[in-house]
């Protein structure tokens, strides 16, 4: 019976956390974000991010009128979540970088800066020459950071979805391909790089993909 009932009361929470998911994404207000964002308490950041891109791929498969405004919800609030884990007074940006199938059409980079206070202050999609793929996320995070700084971010965290790239930048800083991000880094007083799941980075990596499309359209010189 106590079997019965602690399955019944997971159940519950269950259904009380996917409504509140259900209306951020249905009508993204702050206040409707800041209940998602306080489900953190019972569920770790890349859980509820994941928990809130499969409710909206859901109900963006229900409700095909609403689609694109639930899909641009759900992204809005996947952000909200990591920023919100983000310690208070710090910036939080997310970065990506982008190869064309040709690599000689080009690459591209795009991320997007978010003050402490929680509001998009920057987003950049920019062309570049060809790249292998693992220094156009190098190049996406080196824009980044000089983002960031002309916004005023002094303490950052960047958030990218290159694995590599994370554990480079924990392990082998001395990585010779590292050494204009660590230029960059050495003017902040903070800096933190962690990785995330591609499906969470969206934002980035649309700008990314616009950066690439603007290198395969550019006219060959």
């Amino acid at each position: 019976m106590a079997t019965m009932t602690l399955a019944q009361d997971r159940a519950s929470q269950t259904r009380r956390a996917n409504d509140v998911i259900n209306r951020a994404l249905r009508q993204p207000t702050d206040a409707h974000l800041r209940e998602v964002v306080g489900l953190r308490t019972t569920a770790g950041v890349a859980s509820l991010a994941e928990r809130v891109r499969r409710r909206g791929t859901l109900l963006a498969g229900r409700e095909r009128k609403g689609r694109a405004q639930i899909q641009e919800a759900r992204d809005r609030v996947i952000l909200a979540i990591y920023a919100d884990a983000t310690p208070a007074g710090w910036y939080t940006a997310w970065c990506d970088g982008s190869v064309a199938a040709d690599r000689r059409a080009g690459a591209g980079i795009g991320g997007l800066v978010m003050d402490p206070a929680g509001r998009i202050v920057a987003e950049f999609a920019h062309s570049i020459p060809d790249l292998a793929p693992f220094e156009a996320e190098i190049a996406a995070l080196a824009e980044t950071l000089r983002v960031a700084r002309a916004h005023g971010a002094q303490r950052l965290r960047v958030y990218t979805d290159c694995d590599a790239l994370a554990r480079a930048w924990q392990r082998q800083r001395d990585d010779p391909r590292l050494h204009v991000v660590a230029a960059l880094v050495r003017a902040s007083r903070r800096f933190e790089l962690r990785a995330l799941r591609r499906l969470h980075n969206q934002p980035a990596h649309r700008l990314a993909k616009t950066g690439v499309r603007a290198a395969a359209a550019a006219p060959n010189v």
